[in-house]
């Protein structure tokens, strides 16, 4: 079974039930992780308690 992230909206504003134009959840949920990580790193950097 396939889940998928409600990433794309039809002109509507709802989610598109369109699912070749959503994003897979597994793909979706590891970007997000990708991106927080380099979030935590660039904050923890800002306020010294990382080496740049």
């Amino acid at each position: 079974m396939i889940y998928y992230a409600h990433t794309a909206d039809a002109p509507d504003g709802h989610p598109d039930p369109d699912q070749t134009r959503q994003q897979k959840l597994s793909d979706h949920l590891q970007r997000v992780a990708a991106e927080g990580r380099g979030s935590i790193i660039e904050l923890a950097q800002r306020i010294n308690l990382l080496p740049e």
